[in-house]
């Protein structure tokens, strides 16, 4: 369940998300503009959920998806690194109930490192979130898209990041589209129309926020170069090669960015013992 839910909270100290062992609680803010708080326990036999203030269309949609049948059980592949990580059957792609927090997540980590990108996402929390005793929402689109650029830039969140946020707030505000059932591609292609947002954003929210098995987030500063060290022992990559790497791999190209993501962290012995 850890690497499933890896991102879903922004940083350690993101107000709006807390994990434990064997639990993850998340705060946001719901369709009707009320904070829906999100509880998943692992347990003996699965998964449990819990949620309060939560429509039933979305609990139910959440819900539908477990046991998750996101196609892992077909990724087969031949590459020794990935091969052996395709054995984690703990992480899976997965649609969540706050997808507008996942995309506000990934515009404010645009061009700057993660720290910078949770610390911004967190004092917007704190500043313009609905506090509440689980934690605090990250604020809805309505709320969101009522602060002015120059207000988040005074913040110290710079100019790009600011007016993208509030374009991202606006374009949700008005057209709703970023809805857990949402058709991706619809998705896609409203997130494509709105300044500021690019392949990279695009394809971490489709991937992060909806469950895209296949979103390639073009642009990463360092993903081609953990791409083609693990995949071809090559020390510098360019998005080109990490996509003709990738390209094998298609229908689940994202899966294994997630899998060589997850294993930079928990078992880097697996990448150092085929690239060394």
């Amino acid at each position: 369940m850890d690497a499933t839910l890896a991102r879903q909270r922004v940083g350690r100290f993101d107000p709006t998300g807390r994990r434990a062992p064997g639990a993850f609680l998340k705060v946001h803010i719901g369709p009707g503009g009320r904070p829906v708080v999100w509880r998943l326990t692992r347990t003996d036999s699965g998964i449990r959920v819990e949620a309060q203030g939560a429509e039933p269309a979305a609990m139910r949609t959440f819900v539908a998806q477990f046991p998750p049948a996101d196609g892992a059980d077909g990724f087969r592949p031949d590459h020794p690194v990935l091969r052996r990580l395709a054995r984690l059957r703990g992480l899976r792609l997965l649609r969540y109930p706050w997808p507008f927090d996942v995309a506000a997540a990934a515009v404010l980590q645009q061009r700057v490192r993660w720290r910078v990108g949770y610390s911004d996402f967190r004092r917007i929390a704190l500043r313009w979130g609905t506090p509440t005793p689980a934690g605090t929402a990250f604020p809805g689109a309505e709320r969101l898209a009522a602060v002015a650029p120059y207000r988040l830039e005074a913040m110290g969140i710079d100019g790009k990041r600011a007016r993208a946020l509030h374009g991202l707030a606006r374009a949700q505000a008005r057209h709703g589209f970023l809805q857990a059932d949402a058709c991706r591609a619809e998705v896609g292609s409203r997130l494509r129309r709105i300044r500021g947002i690019g392949p990279w954003t695009v394809g971490m929210i489709l991937g992060y926020a909806y469950g895209e098995a296949d979103a390639v987030p073009v642009g990463d500063l360092h993903l081609p170069t953990l791409v083609t060290s693990a995949l071809a022992g090559e020390s510098e990559g360019t998005d080109e090669r990490m996509l003709e790497l990738l390209e094998p791999y298609r229908g689940h190209r994202f899966r294994v960015i997630r899998l060589l993501l997850w294993a930079v962290r928990r078992a880097p012995h697996v990448l150092h013992r085929y690239t060394r």
